[in-house]
């Protein structure tokens, strides 16, 4: 199974942030699915059933006070043609940040490995450019939502996530959470 940490959104959110992605998809990029949609904070990859609990153990040593998060905008990874097609946290950027790192450090104290990105980007993936994407249909799309406001929500928890690839492709599962207080 694969294990990650994210932060999920309610559902008004991903349902505005699912028109966004059907758009991407009649565009020609691959869409995430609105339930799929959430912001990681750690990506652990593969991991055994048994590293569960220190996973878990790292989950419960953040501490944290719910904050607002505000989803707004739209970004790209992929230098000069764009790859991952994204919704920016334009609010709590800062705590996600903070939550994350402490996160990183806490699972690598358990000896859990991390896919650890030096420089994270607090965001939310909407599509995958595919290889018939029109990278300048994209593109465009992309400059006339740069300052789109999506709306706020209260991040009061995260959770550890499993991800099981199926015959009709990745099933999420909550494993544990973290409430903040």
């Amino acid at each position: 199974m694969r294990l990650f940490v994210a932060v999920g959104v309610p559902a008004e959110i991903k349902a505005r942030l699912g028109a966004l992605s059907e758009h991407l998809s009649e565009i020609g990029a691959r869409a995430v699915a609105i339930d799929k949609i959430h912001i990681t904070l750690a990506f652990m990859g593969h991991a055994e059933p048994r590293t569960v609990p220190k996973i878990t153990a790292a989950l419960n040593s953040i501490e944290a006070k719910p904050f607002e998060c505000g989803i707004g905008g739209i970004g790209s990874f992929g230098e000069g043609s764009p790859r991952v097609i994204f919704a920016k946290v334009s609010k709590g950027s800062d705590h996600i940040n903070r939550i994350h790192r402490e996160l990183t450090t806490s699972l690598k104290h358990e000896g859990i490995g991390v896919d650890d990105k030096e420089e994270s980007i607090p965001h939310l993936t909407l599509a995958r450019a595919a290889a018939r994407t029109d990278r300048e249909l994209i593109t465009r799309f992309i400059r006339e939502n740069t300052d789109l406001q999506i709306g706020t929500f209260v991040c009061s928890e995260i959770k550890l996530k499993s991800s099981v690839n199926s015959v009709n492709g990745y099933v999420y599962e909550d494993i544990a959470s973290k409430r903040f207080s």
